[in-house]
C-alpha cells in the first residue's frame, strides 16, 4: 500500500507556511503535491534501467511557484488566479491526499493518489463552477529519446 508523508515546503514571500505531501508506492515511485495552489510539484518514476526520472518542471520549495503561471496550476472555470495563490486545506487518507478550498462562493476539491501499479489519479469536484482542471508542464529531460 502506498504511503503519504507531510513535510514543510517553506514560506511564501508574505510569510505563509506551506506543506508538501509525498505519496510513495511500494516500487519507490513518488508523487509530490503541495497545499499551495493544490498543485503537483514533482513526479519521480524509475525507468527500465531503474534510473530516477523526474517528469515535471519543479522548484525546491513553494516560493518558486509564486511567480510560475504554468506548473501544476488548478483552473476553476478557466481562472487560475483565484485558487493558485491560496493555501488549500490538505488531509491525507488511505488512498492519497485531498485538498479543499473555497473562494467567492466557489468550493473546489482535488484528490491525488498514486497506486502500486504506478497509476496517478486526479479527481476534481467543484460547487459553483462549471469546469475544473490542471495544467502540467513536463520536463524535457523526462521525454523519451527520439532515436
Amino acid at each position: 500500500m502506498p504511503t503519504t508523508k507531510k513535510e514543510s515546503f517553506g514560506k511564501l514571500s508574505d510569510g505563509r507556511e506551506t506543506s508538501v505531501y509525498t505519496l510513495r508506492n511500494t516500487k519507490g515511485n513518488e508523487l509530490k503535491v503541495t497545499d499551495y495552489g493544490a498543485r503537483i510539484v514533482s513526479m519521480r518514476f524509475r525507468d527500465k534501467n531503474f534510473d530516477n526520472k523526474f517528469l515535471l518542471k519543479s522548484y525546491p520549495d513553494a516560493s518558486g511557484y509564486e511567480n510560475d503561471s504554468e506548473s501544476g496550476i488548478v483552473y476553476v472555470d478557466g481562472d487560475a488566479k483565484k485558487f493558485a495563490q491560496i493555501i488549500w486545506n490538505g488531509e491525507t487518507f488511505t488512498e492519497g491526499v485531498r485538498f479543499t478550498a473555497e473562494v467567492d462562493g466557489t468550493r473546489a476539491e482535488v484528490v491525488y493518489s498514486l497506486s502500486n501499479d504506478n497509476e496517478i489519479s486526479i479527481k476534481y469536484k467543484a460547487t459553483g463552477a462549471s469546469d475544473i482542471s490542471t495544467q502540467l508542464v513536463f520536463s524535457a529531460d523526462a521525454l523519451p529519446d527520439s532515436e
